[in-house]
């Protein structure tokens, strides 16, 4: 069994917007990006013996927000992620 846990994003991944729209209700974003995570043993040790890039997934997702004046997510239209590289 592996722990997926999220890695922090570097200034090298991409997020790409496609439209922003701003109201007085505020600013509606869609567009999409990848989201790369990185696997670690369930039991709590890390094996050293494998290269961590083998045990690296990379997920492209698009998505759909609504986000207030302060920058903060208010609403949720759409959240894709697509999982259909990964491999048991």
């Amino acid at each position: 069994m592996i722990f997926v846990e999220m890695v922090d994003a570097s200034l090298d991944t991409a997020l790409e917007m496609d439209s922003i729209s701003i109201t007085a209700d505020g600013t509606r974003v869609s567009g999409n990006g990848v989201i790369s995570a990185v696997g670690r043993p369930a039991s709590g040790f890390y094996v050293t013996t494998i290269m961590l890039s083998t045990l690296k997934w990379d997920f492209p997702f698009s998505f759909d927000i609504k986000l207030d004046k302060e920058l903060r997510i208010t609403d949720v239209h759409r959240i894709d992620v697509d999982t259909s590289s990964w491999d048991d």
